[in-house]
């Protein structure tokens, strides 16, 4: 499941890229943005160990917010270098 994962979350990033790259809709990356939380909420039980001093709710909503906020900066860094490539490539 591990390796399905990791190429699951890679995807994501690709497809973002490839997104603004295309200068395809900014929806892909957020598209992606959402694959790849899922894809980290799916493997959280080193993390949720770690924030299980804060409580249960505490855990869960550090979580949450430390899964969305990389997810976000992975998908959008992907997107805007996509369209920095295709900027450098003269097809934007």
């Amino acid at each position: 499941m591990t390796r399905l994962s990791n190429a699951l979350a890679f995807v994501a990033i690709l497809v973002a890229c490839i997104a603004g790259a295309f200068t395809l809709s900014w929806w892909l990356a957020c598209a992606a943005a959402a694959v790849l939380v899922l894809v980290s909420l799916t493997a959280h039980k080193p993390t949720y160990a770690r924030y299980a001093s804060h409580g249960q709710l505490g855990a869960q909503s550090m979580l949450l917010l430390g899964s969305t906020l990389n997810a976000a900066t992975a998908a959008g860094a992907g997107f805007l270098l996509g369209r920095a490539a295709a900027a450098l490539w003269g097809a934007a």
